[in-house]
């Protein structure tokens, strides 16, 4: 996109980076997103790492979308995560309540969480 070397007269810088520089603004804002409601744990392993970040980064878009798609009132952030989270483990949780063995205190628990 940017073959010829000119300068932007007014920064004196070369026209990619004020290029750059305008259009970066995307990635600064869905990094602060993810700074303030993140999935991310401490840990030695790469792949969970970018797991988090891909958890974060999903979960920002499905906000993004959803506030687009709703006419209504506008859901927060935070409430929007947590039923997220909610509607993802939700299968998994029916599944587990009915395993053999499993303690009966988890089991109410569990029941007691998706109803």
């Amino acid at each position: 996109m940017h073959h010829a070397p000119t300068i932007d007269p007014q920064k004196q810088k070369p026209e990619m980076i004020t290029f750059y520089n305008s259009t970066k603004g995307g990635v600064d804002t869905l990094d602060q997103k993810c700074a303030i409601y993140s999935t991310s744990r401490r840990t030695q392993r790469w792949p969970m790492v970018v797991f988090y970040r891909m958890l974060d980064v999903s979960a920002a878009n499905a906000y993004i979308i959803s506030s687009m798609n709703q006419s209504q009132k506008k859901v927060f952030r935070l409430n929007f995560m947590k039923r997220l989270a909610e509607d993802l483990i939700e299968p998994h949780l029916r599944r587990r309540v009915n395993q053999f063995g499993l303690q009966r205190e988890l089991q109410n628990a569990i029941r007691g969480f998706s109803k």
